[in-house]
């Protein structure tokens, strides 16, 4: 009987992936290191797009969010282009809708895959979190006063009037448990499933496989188009684009600290600060 072959040494596994971990097609290909000298992600990107377009689209947004939608009343439904109450009660169900999918079918298909998209070890969390935190306002300054002036400059010269970013929210008469509905959604449920949408399951299957800018770059470009608000032309571009930014900088938080738990914390905290600002700031002045 033949020995078996060694691994190969371009995966960067120390013993031979168990079944489930890596994809053949993967291991094909010259799979790279996963992050941190881990696993890599064993789901192709085709794969991880279709199950996003199930989960969120079809189960979260058409199933889930419309059931919620036709039980509330479809007539309330904002036309003012911010979600009030209907909206974010439905944008809730389909995260958690598209949370539940995805979570089933990596335990399904993928046995290795909470190893593979890395959490930081028991001791290390609080410190990960700590950091975490206080990244998301240095992003949020960052994209708010640097990337957002420069892209408005470029809009405003193709399109010959100015452009400002469209509200994602409706504060405008929001009741206290509308409030609370806004911190669940944008400060919890949303950074939870975009993290685990756009960096865990499409950025680290192109990133795994063609390296840090390639998947950065596709993540973040589907993570703007998802951001689209009816508005202006040029306002909406101005939204997209500065979510194309705010895409890249959290790819590249989790490159430099090698775990998914820091993306979604500074998430949480970035999008604290525009909660705050939108419920607190701007309704009070």
């Amino acid at each position: 009987m033949m020995p078996d072959p060694p691994p190969r040494p371009d995966l960067g596994w120390p013993v031979a992936p168990s079944p489930g971990e890596v994809s053949s097609e993967a291991i094909e290909r010259g799979t790279r290191r996963g992050m941190r000298g881990g696993p890599p992600v064993g789901w192709s990107f085709w794969s991880g797009l279709g199950i996003f377009l199930l989960g969120n689209v079809l189960i979260g947004q058409i199933l889930v969010a419309g059931a919620i939608l036709l039980a509330i009343g479809v007539d309330q439904v904002s036309t003012t282009g911010g979600a009030g109450m209907p909206e974010l009660a439905a944008t809730l169900g389909a995260d958690i809708a598209t949370v539940g999918t995805i979570v089933v079918w990596l335990s399904a298909r993928h046995p290795g895959w909470v190893q593979a998209l890395r959490l930081p070890e028991h001791g290390k969390r609080l410190k990960e979190i700590a950091i975490a935190v206080g990244l998301g306002p240095l992003v949020y300054a960052g994209i708010a006063f640097l990337v957002v002036p420069i892209i408005a400059i470029i809009l405003e010269s193709i399109a010959g009037q100015g452009a400002s970013t469209p509200e994602q929210i409706n504060a405008e008469g929001l009741s206290s448990a509308g409030r609370i509905l806004t911190v669940l959604v944008a400060v919890v449920a949303a950074p939870i499933a975009e993290e685990l949408v756009f960096r865990g399951i499409l950025f680290r299957s192109v990133r795994d496989r063609r390296g840090f800018w390639w998947g950065a770059i596709v993540s973040s470009l589907l993570f703007g188009l998802v951001h689209f608000v009816p508005a202006p032309w040029q306002d909406t571009v101005l939204l997209q684009a500065t979510m194309v930014f705010t895409g890249l900088a959290l790819a590249a938080i989790y490159e430099w600290r090698g775990n998914l738990l820091s993306c979604i914390v500074t998430h949480m905290s970035f999008n604290m600060v525009g909660v705050i600002l939108i419920l607190v700031v701007k309704e009070g002045a």
